[in-house]
């Protein structure tokens, strides 16, 4: 068991990529916190039609083009 999981760890290390594993995924986190597209679907569902509301239109058209799909926590549903 032990060589089986050394074999592992060498095959990672050989192909590891500094820009691949910690680069890009650190700048797809950060696009993901300061998301503004997100931020103006919540705020046009939330306001009234008057003020240029859509009645959630444009967040499930948001949700239908990443991969969330509602508001709903599925990390406590079984696959």
């Amino acid at each position: 068991p032990v060589s089986k999981y050394l074999l592992q760890i060498i095959t990672w290390t050989r192909s590891f990529d500094f820009q691949k594993n910690i680069i890009n995924p650190l700048i797809q986190g950060i696009k993901n916190i300061f998301s503004f597209e997100y931020f103006f679907a919540k705020l046009k569902s939330i306001l009234p039609s008057v003020l240029g509301g859509d009645s959630g239109e444009s967040l499930n058209a948001y949700y239908k083009s990443t991969t969330h799909t509602g508001d709903r926590d599925e990390s406590t549903t079984l696959p």
